[in-house]
């Protein structure tokens, strides 16, 4: 009897060899790293709160953590759906004014922490005004 290799291939490419043929196209992968997943700008920390939903459904509130220019993160108690676009509303309190913005973002990570859940969003095309002042805010 001849000894036979069978290769194991994890389940998302047992369909058809590729993983990326069983994802939706409007999924935006973060840069992986050993110790999680890391942006590719200099991240602010910053604190304030952040009101999210899906168009059509209920504000969810949730703390800032970080933000860049071209995303932010936070800790919500219950988790939003990775690939989906929210509506991101935020007011915060830095260098003695508050900062106000509301933009189109795409939930790219999602993972329980010891806090609740932490998300990070992509940031989707934003006007000038909202620039200046998200610019502003991070400075």
């Amino acid at each position: 009897m001849e000894n036979a290799t069978v290769e194991m291939q994890p389940p998302s490419q047992a369909a058809t060899g590729n993983p990326s043929e069983n994802r939706p196209e409007d999924v935006i992968e973060p840069t992986p790293t050993v110790f999680g997943y890391q942006s590719r700008v200099e991240r602010v920390l910053i604190q304030g709160d952040v009101s999210i939903r899906i168009a059509g459904g209920f504000p969810q509130i949730g703390k800032l953590l970080d933000a860049s220019m071209l995303g932010l993160s936070a800790v919500m108690d219950i988790q939003m759906a990775r690939g989906k676009i929210y509506e991101l509303q935020g007011r915060v309190y830095r260098k003695g004014r508050f900062h106000e913005f509301t933009m189109q973002a795409v939930c790219i990570y999602s993972t329980l922490n010891g806090r609740g859940f932490k998300m990070g969003f992509k940031f989707g095309p934003m006007n000038e005004a909202t620039t200046t002042n998200f610019a502003a805010m991070i400075a």
